[in-house]
């Protein structure tokens, strides 16, 4: 029974690849990426490569953005993106200095304006995680010609 378990275990599936992505990362890295953070790293990379193929004018995607696209809260935007920078130490009560440092994988940038808003983009280490997460396939085919930040 086991054995016809195992061969009928491993789909493909993207949320499969995804998973096991995410496992990757954790083993080749040491640590961990949270849902949000998957979220984050897979919109920074989309808009590279949408840049990279003409369809955006700019890498940086907005907080905003990310925050209505996948109706999260704007403090765990704020919160992971912190996490996944490495600008600032982090308050974490589970470490004993009460602070950690940030993965280096994304910057946070001010995108001006009245309402302080911010941005983001990945870093030469925060492409590598994205990739091993979501692998490096190409764009779909079927693209809106600009994406229109909120």
């Amino acid at each position: 029974m086991l054995l016809l378990l195992s061969a009928f275990s491993d789909f493909g599936t993207p949320v499969e690849r995804v998973l096991k992505g995410m496992c990757e990362v954790q083993r080749k890295e040491n640590t961990t990426v949270s849902v949000v953070a998957a979220c984050i790293l897979h919109e920074l990379l989309l808009a590279e490569k949408l840049c990279n193929a003409k369809k955006l004018d700019s890498e940086l995607v907005s907080f905003r953005y990310i925050q209505d696209k996948y109706g999260l809260p704007r403090y765990q935007i704020s919160r992971n993106a912190a996490m996944l920078s490495g600008a600032e130490m982090i308050d974490n009560a589970n470490t004993q200095s009460g602070k950690r440092e940030g993965k280096g994988w994304v910057k946070i940038q001010s995108m001006g304006g009245s309402h302080n808003e911010k941005a983001l983009t990945l870093t030469a280490k925060g492409r590598r995680a994205a990739i091993l997460i979501y692998g490096n396939a190409s764009l779909p085919k079927t693209l809106p010609s600009r994406r229109k930040e909120k």
